[in-house]
């Protein structure tokens, strides 16, 4: 059986850190690696690092992501939360 040398050319950059969570498209020509920030509705390239999540029927599944994860917190009765 021959090997087969794979090279990845294009690939999605995620960098989750304490703070902020950040997305990059990224590019890898020869020996150079290139990389573009992706840009969200609000115009930045980052999230706030924050996962909400929701029990539905006795599972545990992820509502919200970022911004949007930490209104929907603010808005939950103390008990929901």
């Amino acid at each position: 059986m021959k090997e087969r040398n794979l090279r990845i050319h294009h690939a999605l950059g995620v960098d989750f850190g304490t703070s902020n969570s950040y997305f990059s498209d990224v590019r890898v020509g020869g020996k150079q690696l290139s990389y573009t920030d992706l840009k969200f509705h609000n115009g930045q390239s980052s999230l706030p690092t924050c996962v909400l999540y929701e029990k539905i029927d006795g599972v545990w599944e992820p509502c919200a992501f970022g911004d949007a994860a930490i209104e929907l917190w603010k808005d939950l009765l103390d008990d929901e939360r």
